[in-house]
């Protein structure tokens, strides 16, 4: 008895062979996409766009300024040494002693050592990336935790960035 109470939950090879039948689906006509292109595309006109970059405004800096993260500078801002864009800063906790050198005009080389494997693919992908020089040279206790670590480096690659770009003549935001 049991063993035919199984067999009829089984499907036979009738019932497999019958077709079900599914839902049918609802097909919407609503364009999704606009018939009509309201910006100017220069690949698809004949007509060059033109951007103007004379534009000035003016607007507050939202960095902020460099010893309010622990960091010291031991360099001279980009305005007191010409027109080099570098920044050099040495951060130094109880957990950690973090040296980093930044060359914005660089070409993308990157020497990192902080005793994190990625944080250091991390860093040369960004060196090479933004084609901007970056030497990193990290202790800390990584026995440990390697939170403070990443945290340090991270905090001192801003503010040699922020050192780095000075008052930031020349640069001018994508449009």
């Amino acid at each position: 008895m049991e063993v035919s109470g199984v067999l009829s939950r089984t499907p036979t090879f009738s019932s497999l062979t019958k077709p079900r039948r599914l839902p049918t689906p609802t097909i919407s006509h609503t364009n999704l996409v606009p018939t009509r292109f309201h910006y100017p595309n220069p690949i698809f006109s004949s007509t060059p766009l033109l951007m103007d970059f004379n534009t000035t405004t003016t607007t507050k800096p939202l960095a902020t300024p460099l010893q309010a993260n622990g960091s010291s500078l031991t360099t001279s801002s980009p305005i007191e040494s010409g027109s080099t864009r570098i920044g050099e800063v040495k951060r130094v906790t109880k957990e950690t002693n973090v040296s980093v050198k930044i060359n914005l005009d660089g070409t993308g080389i990157a020497d990192s050592t902080t005793g994190i494997p990625f944080l250091d693919h991390m860093l040369d992908q960004l060196s090479s990336h933004g084609l901007f020089d970056l030497h990193v040279r990290a202790t800390g206790d990584i026995h440990i935790d390697d939170h403070h670590t990443n945290e340090d480096v991270a905090l001192a690659v801003g503010t040699a960035l922020l050192q780095a770009l000075g008052d930031r003549k020349g640069i001018n935001r994508f449009r």
